[in-house]
């Protein structure tokens, strides 16, 4: 058994054209069908996995070819100039230049979500109580309430430290 970059390349070449796609019916057009994204993520899911599993499954027909795949092969070994370096890790050290890149424009992001969020923080006061009553009957570890003074949809961040974002109303108004 002998070990060839083909198949891993022709996942990743896959995967880049369906991230591509999902990338441009989410973002660049301004109607994207729900089956379509569900499709896209399913087929990315399965490409993904099947990229993590070294050995092929009972199941799995390879499909050998024999003139795109060598000459994308060849042209990644290509030794550049007198050095030591292939055209492969090149695009790898783009790759991963440009993933540090985009790590550190989500930690940003989120620092900034922080700083908001911080101006509005509630304390577990007689207005909140119970609110910080339910929170904490069914989540044990400390968590900070911010209560937004415009109309959002409730959501939670935040992994090691959660934060409750909240609308500002009236949670627990009794009707009558």
């Amino acid at each position: 058994m002998s070990f060839t970059l083909g198949p891993f390349y022709t996942c990743f070449i896959v995967t880049l054209f369906l991230m591509g796609y999902l990338h441009i019916i989410m973002h660049r057009s301004s109607i994207f069908f729900e089956r379509t994204i569900k499709f896209s993520l399913i087929g990315i899911l399965i490409i993904l996995v099947r990229m993590a599993i070294p050995f092929n499954l009972p199941f799995t027909y390879t499909v050998f070819s024999y003139q795109l795949l060598p000459r994308i092969i060849d042209f990644s070994t290509i030794r550049v100039s007198n050095s030591s370096m292939r055209v492969a890790d090149f695009i790898f050290m783009a790759w991963f230049i440009i993933a540090l890149i985009l790590l550190i424009q989500l930690f940003t992001q989120y620092v900034r979500l922080q700083y908001y969020l911080s101006k509005f923080y509630v304390e577990d006061n007689a207005k909140y109580y119970h609110l910080f009553e339910l929170l904490h009957s069914h989540y044990k570890k400390p968590i900070q309430i911010a209560i937004i003074p415009e109309p959002i949809s409730p959501a939670i961040t935040g992994f090691l430290k959660p934060i409750l974002i909240l609308p500002n109303i009236d949670f627990f108004r009794i009707k009558n």
